[in-house]
């Protein structure tokens, strides 16, 4: 009778006794807890670097009803804006639509920080009238027809603001706002 080696248990000893799998995934020796460590010291160090070197946030102003935050252009900061009237205007474009020509007139208003509401009127009325002037009409009489036609005149306006404060060499307007804008085709 021979026996079958399949069905008997070997003989070398019983077997070691091994931990789940769970609990040998996170087992801590000195290596990990080391790396650990380091780890946390590193992101402490970049806490205490970011408390030195960042700016302090603003500070809001007393009467946050007074302030007015302007355009996203213009940036986040609170800011005490006024309106500055700049001019009427009333100039021709021939490029819009060739072979005709458009009467475009306007009224300018200038958006402002309040505190330099002085220098500005004082710029755009008296040092710088004509070269203001000139900068506008240059800007409307070279704007295509599809921004003529735009409802919020966007571009134009965003073009005006940048000529006028290129012309007074300094960032004044905040935004150009446009009233009573009316064209005329012949």
């Amino acid at each position: 009778m021979s026996t079958d080696m399949t069905d008997a248990p070997p003989e070398s000893g019983p077997e070691p006794i091994s931990e789940p799998p769970s609990r040998r995934r996170f087992a801590l020796d000195a290596k990990k807890l080391r790396v650990l460590g380091l780890l946390a010291v590193v992101m402490l160090g970049q806490g205490l670097l970011m408390l030195l070197f960042l700016p302090a946030p603003p500070a809001k102003p007393a009467n946050e009803e007074a302030s007015i935050a302007p355009d996203a252009a213009a940036g986040d900061l609170d800011l005490a804006m006024v309106e500055v009237p700049i001019d009427a205007f009333n100039t021709t474009n021939s490029r819009a639509t060739p072979g005709s020509v458009i009467h475009v007139s306007f009224k300018l208003v200038a958006l402002v920080a309040a505190n330099e509401r002085e220098p500005f009127a004082a710029a755009v009325n008296n040092s710088y009238e004509a070269r203001v002037r000139e900068a506008v009409e240059r800007v409307v009489r070279s704007t295509s027809l599809e921004d003529l036609r735009d409802p919020s005149y966007g571009t134009m306006k965003r073009r005006i603001k940048s000529d006028i404060n290129k012309v007074l060499r300094k960032t004044y307007v905040i935004e150009a706002v446009i009233r009573d804008f009316k064209t005329m085709e012949q």
